[in-house]
């Protein structure tokens, strides 16, 4: 999965939490520098327990991570218009392109597989060795992630 944001309902966030824990290899790859403020902040607790399940994050440092994709084993996958978060899913007005025809299913894997490999994976360690800053961004947008 692919998103420039991710702050996710209660819903989607246990859903992957549960298919990581069942042993679905997932992975999800985020911008490294967010466009708007605190919304980078507002994902750390999400990251973290996504981390704790078995999930593998990545941030994206080569750009802007602006993409909004997904591939399911390697045969069903989608683009959109759809960010992972609160906002897309409940509130705007979005779009979604399901994709069926194996050719394009695979050029959306091969674009999200090149992308990881230049990406930073985070890690529980690197979590951990936030500064202080950050975790207090991260306070700060935890009371109002419901409108990021």
């Amino acid at each position: 999965m692919g998103s420039p944001y991710y702050i996710p309902s209660d819903i989607l966030q246990e859903e992957l939490i549960q298919a990581a824990q069942n042993g679905i290899k997932i992975q999800l790859l985020l911008p490294q520098k967010a466009d708007h403020p605190l919304v980078k902040e507002g994902s750390m607790p999400y990251i973290q327990r996504l981390l704790e399940s078995g999930v593998s994050v990545y941030h994206y440092d080569q750009g802007f991570y602006h993409a909004k994709a997904l591939v399911i084993d390697q045969s069903l996958g989608w683009v959109s218009t759809a960010n992972l978060d609160k906002r897309s899913f409940h509130l705007n007005s979005e779009m979604t392109c399901m994709l069926y025809v194996q050719e394009s299913v695979q050029a959306v894997m091969n674009c999200m597989l090149r992308d990881i490999q230049t990406a930073e994976e985070i890690t529980m360690e690197s979590l951990q060795k936030r500064s202080l800053l950050s975790r207090s961004k991260e306070q700060i947008a935890g009371l109002v992630s419901g409108l990021l």
